[in-house]
Parts: structure tokens; sequence; C-alpha cells
């Protein structure tokens, strides 16, 4: 469903009601309303979907994930109901990161199937990810509306700090790490864990996975360009693999020598110099505090670092 520009919502938009600043606390009442609204009228509605499999499916995950015999209010001893189950817990549920984790299956096309083994797995038609992609653009629509800091691509919930950034650099670089041939797969899954961490308030954890993805990058380019075999690769350090791609022009040859070099500095020093000396390495006698806003800086450091490798390493011949 198209989200309707109605009146009330452009009075709203007029009188600058809408948030400019996004919070990652609360989910607002009348965005689970809506979200509630989504899974009954638009994904219910696929031909292929049979509304208590579809329910069923994401309230038996959660149970296992939650460790309970029922999704909260729900009484142990209640008639099987798992449509009333999931829209009673995620009404209810203060816990956001258990909230999301609700929105993040409801949207996933796995969610919407019936189980089958493994070799007759059903997929969608081409209708039905169509309308499920516009469900989740809509989705992506109603947090924007609410002020809520999150959006949910690839099918994972990720943490948003700024729209621009992540429009302008965490999207183009998720394109990027998606493509066909998959030779980025393994640095995907490390930049998608970083942002799972930063989402869970595992700063340090985070910041070591950002390295990781920055890394699996630079193997994954030297490795299909053949400049290193896949052996010394997986051994290479940053540094290393910094120099590498530098010394096999993956920086444009017009630019002089000092900003070749400079550039060179800052991929060598940024992403993996964070990681160094605040997620990995011992802390020593004092504790170190890593604040929310140093690991949104590394997250989009490592995400404009991956962008550029790639989009470098498409333009060589």
């Amino acid at each position: 469903m198209v989200v309707s520009n109605i009146f009330w919502r452009r009075q709203k938009r007029a009188r600058n009601e809408y948030p400019d600043v996004y919070q990652y606390n609360t989910l607002p009442e009348g965005f689970r309303v809506q979200i509630v609204q989504m899974w009954l009228e638009d994904l219910c509605s696929f031909a292929s979907v049979v509304p208590q499999e579809y329910f069923g499916n994401v309230v038996r995950t959660l149970r296992r994930e939650f460790e309970v015999w029922r999704l909260p209010p729900t009484k142990p001893n209640a008639p099987e109901d798992y449509s009333r189950e999931l829209i009673a817990f995620f009404m209810e549920e203060q816990n956001i990161e258990k909230a999301l984790s609700v929105i993040e299956l409801t949207f996933v096309e796995a969610s919407l199937l019936p189980q089958v083994n493994e070799l007759h797995r059903n997929t969608l038609s081409f209708n039905q990810r169509t309308q499920l992609i516009r469900a989740v653009e809509e989705l992506n629509q109603r947090f924007q509306d609410h002020g809520l800091g999150f959006q949910l691509e690839n099918e994972q919930i990720m943490r948003m700090d700024s729209e621009f950034t992540h429009v302008e650099v965490v999207k183009p670089v998720l394109k990027l790490l998606n493509q066909k041939s998959r030779f980025l797969a393994g640095a995907e899954n490390e930049f998608f864990i970083a942002h799972k961490l930063y989402r869970k308030g595992k700063y340090k954890d985070a910041i070591v996975w950002c390295n990781k993805a920055f890394e699996s990058t630079m193997k994954a380019i030297c490795v299909k360009r053949k400049w290193m075999p896949t052996n010394d690769a997986q051994k290479a350090t940053a540094a290393q693999l910094v120099k590498k791609c530098v010394a096999e022009g993956l920086l444009p040859e017009f630019w002089e020598t000092k900003y070749r070099d400079g550039l060179a500095v800052m991929l060598k020093h940024g992403v993996p110099s964070g990681r160094n000396n605040l997620g990995s390495h011992g802390q020593g006698e004092q504790i170190t505090d890593v604040q929310n806003h140093t690991v949104s800086y590394m997250l989009n450091m490592t995400a404009a670092a991956i962008k550029f490798l790639c989009e470098q390493e498409e333009q060589l011949a």
C-alpha cells in the first residue's frame, strides 16, 4: 500500500510536526498499530500466504529465541492463536530490540512462506515480491514519519544516525556488497554484524567488525584481481592490504602523489586504528568508554571507505 498523502499528513508537514531528530528508545503506539495493519491487510493478502502459517512461523521463531513457551502476555494454557499472540506481544513489548526483531521477521520472505523441506523450497512470485518490496518501502516511510532511526535493508533492521549518510553512503555500500558475483559476501556479512552490535549497544565489538568488513573488502578485491594469492591475502594485515591496493593502482593515477599518499594514510590509519585503540587490544588499567557517536562515526567511515574501494575497483579495466 502506498503511503497516502492525505490532508492530515500535508498539514502535519506544513506545521513541521514530523520529527527532525531520530530516536531509538521507544516505538510509539500509533506506529505499532500501522505495522499490525500492514501484516493483516498487505502481507496476509498474498495468494500463497495462509495467515496462521505466516504468524505461526514468526511466533515459533520468537518463542525459541526469547526462551519462552508463549509470548507474553499470552497465558500458558490459552488456546493456540498465533496472530493474536504475536499482535498482543508486539503492541505491549517495551524492549525495543525485541519489538524490532518482530518487525524484521515479519517482513522477511521466508516467514511469508509455508515451512517446506529443502528439496521443495517455495519462493514468492514476481508480483508477490513486488508487493513485499512496496510493503518494506512503506515500513521505512513509517519509521521516518515517527522519527525512528531505523530502516529495513536487505531483510535486516539497521540503525540510521543521519538520513543523508544512510542514503548517500550506507545504502550504496549495501548494493555494492550484494552484487551478483557475491565475491564480497564475507564483507557484507561482517558489515551487517557491525550494525547489529551497534544497535545492541555493544560498541567495542561493533568497531572490531567494522575493521573486519574493511579488511575483507580489500582481501576480496586483491584475490579477484589476482594481486595476491588467497592464502597471502587472508594473512595480510590492513596496512599490507592498503599498500598492495595502492601499488596496484586502485587509487586514481591523475591524483598527485601527495594526495594518493594522503588517502592511503587515511585508509591505513582510519578504521584499523579505531579497532586497535578502541575495540581489539587490551584496555590496560583504565576502562575504555566507547561512546555512541564514536561508533557511529566508525560505521560511517567504514561504509565510506568500502564504497570508495568498491567503486574504484569497478572502474579498473
